[in-house]
C-alpha cells in the first residue's frame, strides 16, 4: 500500500531558492507533497512573516521556510533575534543559508567546475567564509569555457543589474540536474544542517 503523503508549504526567495528546497525534500524518507509555494521575492518579506509561518504550522500543514542569512554571520544569532525559541515549533522547518544560496550550489565544486567549464581549483574550498558568493559564482562565470552560459549569468558591461539577464534560468537547472548535495554539505555547515532537519523531520 502506499505512503501516505505528508502535505508541506515552502517559502523562498526566489526561484533559485525554491529548486534547492524540491531538492532536498527529495531526501526525505517520507513521501512530501508540496500543497503552497509563498515567493517572498527577497529576504524582507520573509523576515517580516516568519513568526506568522510557526504560527500557521501549528494548526495547518508543516512549513519548510529557506532565507539567506546576508550579512548576517551567525545562523543562530539571526534565528534568536526573529524568532524567540518560546515561538518557535517542530512543524515549522526554518532553514538559513550562510550567507546566500549561491554558498550552497559552491560547495558543490566539482559540479560547479563542470558546469561553467572552468578549472576546480578556481572555486573557493570554503564557500560560508565569503563576503559575496554571488559575486564569486559570477566572478568564475566570467571565466567560462561556454559563452552561452557566461552571457547568461554575467551582467552586461555599462548596466547596474549585478546578475546576468537569465541568471536564475541557467542556475536552476544545474540545481535539479547536476547539483550534488551530499558532497556540497561537507563544505557547507548550514547545508549539512538543513539535509539533517529534512531527513530527520518527523521522527
Amino acid at each position: 500500500m502506499p505512503a501516505t503523503p505528508v502535505f508541506f508549504s515552502i517559502v523562498f526567495e526566489d526561484s533559485l531558492s525554491e529548486a534547492v528546497i524540491e531538492r532536498l525534500l527529495k531526501l526525505s524518507p517520507m513521501e512530501i507533497s508540496i500543497v503552497r509555494r509563498i515567493n517572498g521575492r527577497g529576504s524582507g518579506y520573509i523576515r517580516s512573516r516568519i513568526r506568522s509561518f510557526f504560527s500557521a504550522a501549528v494548526h495547518q500543514e508543516p512549513f519548510l521556510v529557506l532565507m539567506d542569512s546576508d550579512k548576517e554571520d551567525c545562523a543562530l544569532h539571526l534565528l534568536d533575534k526573529l524568532v524567540p525559541p518560546g515561538k518557535r515549533n517542530r512543524k515549522c522547518l526554518f532553514r538559513i543559508v550562510i550567507r546566500e544560496i549561491e554558498s550552497w550550489l559552491l560547495a558543490d565544486t566539482r559540479g560547479i567546475s563542470q558546469f561553467l567549464g572552468i578549472s576546480e581549483a578556481m572555486i573557493s574550498r570554503r564557500p560560508e567564509t565569503l563576503a559575496d558568493p554571488k559575486d564569486h559564482l559570477i566572478q568564475l562565470a566570467r571565466r567560462s569555457k561556454k559563452k552561452d552560459i557566461a552571457d547568461a549569468l554575467v551582467p552586461a558591461p555599462g548596466t547596474s543589474v549585478v546578475v546576468g539577464p537569465e541568471y536564475n534560468q541557467t542556475l536552476v537547472p544545474f540545481v535539479r540536474n547536476i547539483w550534488d548535495i551530499n558532497s556540497a554539505a561537507k563544505r557547507s555547515e548550514s547545508l549539512r544542517r538543513a539535509v539533517e532537519a529534512i531527513i530527520t523531520f518527523g521522527t
